[in-house]
């Protein structure tokens, strides 16, 4: 089990939200929308990619500060 603290949209836990970040969600939404988890971009954990995950990520990504 991997504890970090980070921002919402943080896939692949860099502590920042950046362009690999984006990358992953669209990448995984281009399959159907169907890969569950958070490092496939379900943030909201809710075993579907949707408006609410890409919420998500554009909401951390406006509020971000120093990378965590």
């Amino acid at each position: 089990m991997l504890v970090k603290y980070t921002y919402g949209g943080d896939a692949n836990l860099s502590g920042q939200l950046d362009v690999d970040d984006y990358g992953q969600i669209d990448f995984n939404s281009s399959t159907g929308g169907s890969m569950a988890g958070y490092f496939n971009g379900d943030f909201d954990y809710n075993g579907i990619l949707d408006v609410d995950d890409y919420g998500i990520i554009d909401f951390g990504f406006d509020i971000q500060g120093a990378p965590l």
